[in-house]
């Protein structure tokens, strides 16, 4: 089993974070920063939260300090390929009917749609067997 994750764009504001993602993934910076960045929009506030004005360029700054080159890097983030990624993101979440993050899709098959996180994790532990029963 592998966890995918799906960045999406439910609002503008989630835009800059879904291309940064995958704009880290193609620099290789994911495993380093995928905490991270949620620490800095969350608990540092070092970049802008959700509600916020979009800031690439103190996107481009936070994963600097990773490697990347900021100018590399936003010009990654409207890349081509980003792109890409962002068009499949929003095809997978309207197929798979994901309205809110986070949300958990088993084997692309099935939303999982629990009444707490830990019934989530749950009926995900029922759903993962049952595939790999098949």
């Amino acid at each position: 089993m592998h966890v995918i994750y799906v960045p999406v764009e439910f609002r503008p504001d989630f835009l800059q974070y879904a291309r940064a993602y995958y704009a880290a993934d193609s620099f290789g910076l994911v495993g380093k920063t995928h905490d991270a960045v949620y620490e800095a929009i969350h608990q540092l506030h070092t970049v802008p939260g959700e509600g916020d004005a979009p800031d690439e360029g103190k996107i481009a700054a936070f994963y600097a300090k990773y490697g990347a080159k900021p100018d590399e890097f936003l010009q990654a983030m409207d890349g081509f390929a980003v792109n890409v990624k962002i068009a499949k993101a929003k095809q997978f979440a309207m197929r798979s009917r994901i309205t809110s993050t986070p949300s958990i899709v088993v084997n692309g098959k099935y939303l999982v749609k629990g009444k707490s996180w830990e019934d989530n994790l749950r009926i995900t532990d029922l759903l993962i067997a049952s595939e790999r029963g098949r």
